[in-house]
């Protein structure tokens, strides 16, 4: 009969599994969303009050925050009045709506963890704008609050792989309960410590993102309510469940601590399936399981890179060869399934080649695909080389196969902690693919950008800045610089005075203050290089404006100031 205590961790590994899968389940229907269609249509100029408005998404969403504010910049509407059906959000309005400029500011949640936001502009009895425009959607990816939530992805990410990995590397290779797996057993908790801990606070940077909040949004409890409720909520208790299993499993030894480290191999790597762009690429029924395989085979060959070097150290000659041999051999095999599941995603994900050099997330790609070969190359060193060398050694005292294995090794745990970092970065652009889906929906949307220039306050009748970026110069006009619509006009020079002309320029307005998300409109560029359009302002305030134009294939520059608008004559 088996002991009390192996029957009770047995069915604590159940339960944590059986958890983690229902909490998969509840997240696989989230995807990347995009708007589809609005009612009223951006820009719109209707001659009644509607009863309600509403936004199609392309999958599933959940609402954040989605308000309609008058031109005073006042909320007419409240949170009670907001509500989901399927892909619909929709937001009841009060009745005795008056004539005027209305804007509606909406931040959603979509499937991959990351928010969706925008505003649209409408107006009764009036026109807000001559030509309705697209919406911007931002998420801060440039903000303190992004930059932290990439640092602690990653190191999330590597310290969840340590740990799952090490727990492996002692169940494939070494054995539990052998000399060399106990000496694992104090890192392997102390990256599951910090595997956990990351994972918690990622769940606070997850939320801060998706309201708009800066770093000291995480003393505020609806943050941590809306990260728990996002898909990265159910990614970290996934994860805490795999990091629990594992720790189970170092501090047991036999067949039971064996079930246990695999347990939480198999979670971590559930839990990286959870969120995410790739996880949520369609067909889902393809990308989910394909990033679970990538986890996991991933997570032994990663995690097995610092058991490799504390064995190659500490153990005896005959263990060592044992341990190469061992992990070398079933490496292989894990290697030819990552490339394989990572070149099905890299594919899911681009949509196609010319991505790869017109995309910021094609040139992240590009980067750690560089990195991933360099990889590739010492692993095929240490097994063609190295290994075979470290075999036909006597004797470890001395012998310089050990000592260029352990460097090779150690070289490898230096370049995945770079890819490591380049696989979080991938939260901070949309995938191409994305972008192809909102480029067929008619929507010509900015994932990621949250203008944070300072410039003086503009004048009552008229507004004129210059705005370095780099070393290029914008001279701005905007007339007459309040409510309503107003004549934008940016003159583009280099260093040297020759003007610019670009491909294509649109301009981003947005007034954090009324809680106004980023506008976006599109600019003509004349045959002189002068970029110009209307824009409308649809209330008072002020307003950050980023012009971000598109000198050549390869570089764009955005050019950031701020505007004071007066109150004034409204449309």
């Amino acid at each position: 009969m088996a002991p009390i205590s192996s029957v009770v961790t047995t069915r604590l590994i159940v339960a944590l599994a059986v958890l983690s899968i229902c909490l998969l389940m509840a997240s696989a229907a989230w995807a990347h969303a995009v708007v589809l269609e609005t009612s009223p249509e951006d820009g719109a100029e209707l001659s009644t009050a509607p009863r309600e408005i509403w936004l199609r998404f392309n999958e599933p969403v959940v609402p954040v925050s989605v308000r309609v504010l008058d031109a005073s910049g006042t909320a007419i509407t409240s949170p009670e009045g907001v509500s989901r059906e399927a892909e619909t959000v929709r937001v009841a309005l009060p009745d005795g709506m008056k004539q005027g400029g209305y804007v509606i500011s909406y931040r959603v949640t979509s499937g991959d963890g990351h928010p969706v936001a925008g505003s649209i502009v409408f107006g009764i009895g009036t026109t807000p704008e001559a030509e309705p425009a697209d919406t911007a959607a931002s998420d801060g990816a440039f903000s303190i609050i992004s930059v932290a939530a990439v640092t602690m992805r990653a190191l999330h990410y590597g310290t969840l792989l340590a740990t799952a990995g090490g727990g492996l590397f002692i169940v494939l290779v070494l054995g539990h309960g052998t000399a060399s797996s106990a000496s694992l057993t104090t890192g392997l908790c102390l990256t599951a410590i910090v595997a956990g801990a990351t994972s918690v606070l990622g769940v606070g940077l997850a939320g801060a993102t998706l309201q708009g909040f800066s770093v000291d949004g995480l003393l505020t409890a609806e943050v941590w309510r809306t990260g728990l409720a996002s898909s990265v909520g159910v990614a970290a208790m996934v994860a805490f469940s795999g990091l629990l299993s594992s720790v189970v499993g170092l501090a047991l030894k036999g067949r039971v601590g064996n079930v246990a480290l695999i347990c939480g191999a198999l979670l971590a790597a559930a839990s990286l399936a959870a969120t995410g762009h790739a996880a949520t690429a369609p067909p889902e029924w393809l990308s989910r399981p394909l990033v679970f395989v990538h986890g996991l085979m991933a997570a032994y060959w990663v995690g097995a890179l610092w058991p490799l070097v504390k064995v190659l150290r500490e153990a005896p000659a005959d263990e060592v060869i044992y341990a190469v041999r061992r992990f070398s051999g079933i490496a292989v095999i894990a290697v030819i399934v990552l490339a394989g599941a990572g070149g099905v995603l890299s594919v899911l994900q681009l949509g196609a080649m010319d991505a790869v050099t017109n995309t910021p997330y094609g040139w992240v790609w590009l980067v750690k695909m560089t990195l991933v070969a360099a990889l590739l190359s010492l692993a095929a060193l240490n097994r063609q080389r190295l290994s075979p060398a470290l075999v036909k050694s006597t004797t470890r005292d001395g012998a310089s196969a050990y000592l260029l294995l352990d460097r090779s090794v150690r070289t490898e745990i230096a370049v995945v902690a770079v890819v490591v970092l380049a696989t979080a970065s991938f939260g901070l652009t949309p995938p191409p693919r994305a972008l192809l889906t909102q480029d067929g929906a008619g929507e010509s949307r900015r994932h990621d950008h949250d203008p944070d220039g300072a410039r003086p306050a503009g004048e009552r009748h008229g507004y004129t800045t210059v705005v370095m970026a780099g070393q290029r110069m914008a001279t701005i006009e905007i007339d007459p610089a309040q409510p309503g619509r107003n004549r934008f006009k940016a003159y583009l020079t280099e260093p040297g005075g020759s003007v610019v002309k670009p491909l294509e320029a649109h301009i981003d307005m947005a007034n954090p203050g009324a809680g106004i998300e980023p506008i976006t409109r599109s600019l003509n560029i004349t045959a002189q290089g002068t970029v110009d359009g209307e824009i409308d302002l649809p209330m008072a305030g002020r307003w950050t404006l980023a012009l971000d134009v598109l000198i050549d294939d390869f570089e764009k520059a955005v050019f950031r100031t701020e505007l004071n608008v007066p109150e004034g004559a409204g449309p």
